[in-house]
């Protein structure tokens, strides 16, 4: 079974240390000073329908090749190495019928998205993530995980062990 990386994210909401709320007795009140700072951008942002499309078709890639529809070689330039060099050392003719069924997208820091959808199999469907992030000649799978926590009677009924 392949091993599932969860990376911190960065916190998005204030910890109270910077603006302590005024206290007024016992009756509350909110804190609605206006920063100085301008705003930064905001994360997670949504994924623009172009770049959804595009991300679309890397996830597939690499998700073909997970499968064993596709060659490794294939994946070498959206893949980073420590990636491709798991997906090459994936046993041959595995042929799982793997097919993305929907991908969803959003920022999760500047030039890096992650992304989460679902695959079908037969009759079963299973969970994928994936992590991407930009550079300068386009987009770069570096995380990627078909969850198929799926019970053994079943896999050998519907056929899906890896």
């Amino acid at each position: 079974m392949s091993e599932i990386h969860f990376e911190p994210l960065p916190v998005t909401e204030p910890d109270g240390s910077r603006h302590p709320a005024p206290h007024r007795g016992r009756q509350l009140a909110l804190d609605l000073r206006l920063d100085t700072e301008p705003a930064g951008p905001r994360w997670p942002a949504p994924v623009g329908a172009a770049t959804l499309r595009h991300l679309r078709g890397l996830v597939t890639t690499v998700l073909e090749v997970h499968s064993g529809r596709r060659p490794p070689g294939q994946a070498r330039v959206i893949t980073d190495t420590r990636l491709h060099r798991r997906l090459a050392t994936l046993p041959d003719g595995r042929h799982l019928g793997y097919r993305l069924s929907t991908l969803h997208a959003q920022y999760v820091g500047d030039g890096v998205v992650e992304a989460s959808g679902t695959v079908r199999t037969g009759h079963l469907t299973l969970a994928l993530t994936a992590r991407l992030h930009a550079a300068t000649d386009g987009w770069t799978c570096v995380r990627f995980e078909v969850i198929d926590n799926v019970p053994a009677q079943e896999q050998s009924r519907t056929g899906t062990a890896s």
